[in-house]
């Protein structure tokens, strides 16, 4: 009799194990691989928010320490690691780029510092993220004199589609997107907010997406940080990207400043319930203090209708057409 009993409690567990690994498996993949940052950080499902329009390949170009002579110099952020737009600048103008990440020089100063004396390049590029502007330029501190490393990015072409196997199989992950996706059916008309994402319904027709949930945006939430800007910090740092510009400009090379908008600037008129905010053009700024800065935020606020998938919707990025987008908007200030 004891023998049937723990026999019936063995088959009993095993069948609930069963049940759970389908069931598991099943959730997997529904919610699909997690792909972009914004799904991964904010817990949210690719099935809804993963883009569906393929997207045009680019052709990547080698960066590094065996890039020798190139006609244009770059210290960007998240938006510059990739080399995309870049690439697509060579492509556009005919200059060979060198790439460098902020973490990668010391600091501003010191790359500034080898560029003037150590580069033959005669364009110098900066790109920051919208966000960080204030929080980079305000104020900016001299360091020990090094020798920055260029990003190391091999040739190739970027994906024109969606990563959509194998599942993920992050128990966490599974469970906290379930449980968010149902927070948004149930709240149609709200902004949910999750760690560091925020998730907020747009108007239908305002901007193209070609995620299956196309009617609300996910945007990290440091992208309103310039609601708390002051003139004066704004001010500050438009004063040191010019002083920048001045230093390079004495050693007989172009400097052009690049701002990648935020998201949510970009996207920010399409939010149901926006209400308009007077935030700083830093662009229109800088171009006034008489520094080169492609207006990249009228030029993909122009194109949010226009063009599929401008950032990707699971993503805080540019998409493959952005990238290009931002390439030949830039071009402009690199041709002669």
């Amino acid at each position: 009799m004891k023998a049937i009993s723990v026999r019936s409690y063995v088959k009993c567990l095993l069948t609930t194990f069963g049940i759970m690994a389908v069931l598991f498996w099943v959730l997997a993949l529904y919610l699909e691989p997690v792909v972009g940052d914004l799904t991964r950080t904010g817990r949210w499902s690719e099935n809804d928010f993963g883009w569906h329009a393929p997207q045009p390949a680019i052709n990547i170009v080698t960066n590094g320490r065996a890039t020798v002579n190139p006609d244009i110099v770059v210290l960007g952020d998240s938006f510059s690691l990739a080399n995309y737009w870049q690439s697509a600048l060579s492509s556009n103008v005919g200059k060979k780029t060198l790439t460098f990440g902020y973490g990668d020089v010391g600091c501003i100063d010191n790359w500034i510092r080898w560029t003037k004396d150590n580069s033959a390049a005669k364009i110098v590029i900066l790109q920051v993220v919208e966000r960080n502007f204030v929080s980079s330029f305000r104020t900016i501190t001299p360091c020990k004199e090094s020798t920055p490393v260029p990003i190391e990015v091999s040739s190739g072409k970027s994906s024109s589609q969606r990563t959509t196997w194998p599942p993920t199989l992050d128990a966490k992950y599974l469970f906290l997107t379930a449980l968010n996706t149902m927070r948004m059916n149930a709240s149609p008309n709200a902004s949910i907010a999750h760690g560091e994402v925020i998730n907020a319904p747009i108007r239908p027709g305002c901007a193209r997406f070609s995620n299956k949930r196309s009617d609300r945006l996910l945007h990290i939430v440091h992208d309103n940080r310039k609601e708390n800007w002051n003139d004066q910090e704004v001010n500050e740092a438009v004063a040191n990207v010019r002083k920048l510009k001045d230093e390079i400009t004495r050693a007989g090379k172009k400097f052009i400043f690049v701002v990648a908008p935020n998201k949510l600037t970009a996207y920010q008129e399409c939010l149901v319930g926006n209400k308009p905010v007077r935030f700083p053009d830093v662009t229109r700024q800088l171009n006034r203090a008489g520094v080169d800065a492609p207006d990249l935020i009228s030029a993909f606020k122009g194109n949010i209708d226009l063009i599929t998938d401008l950032y990707y919707p699971d993503n805080t990025h540019w998409s493959e057409s952005g990238y290009q987008l931002a390439a030949e908007t830039i071009a402009a200030y690199v041709l002669p």
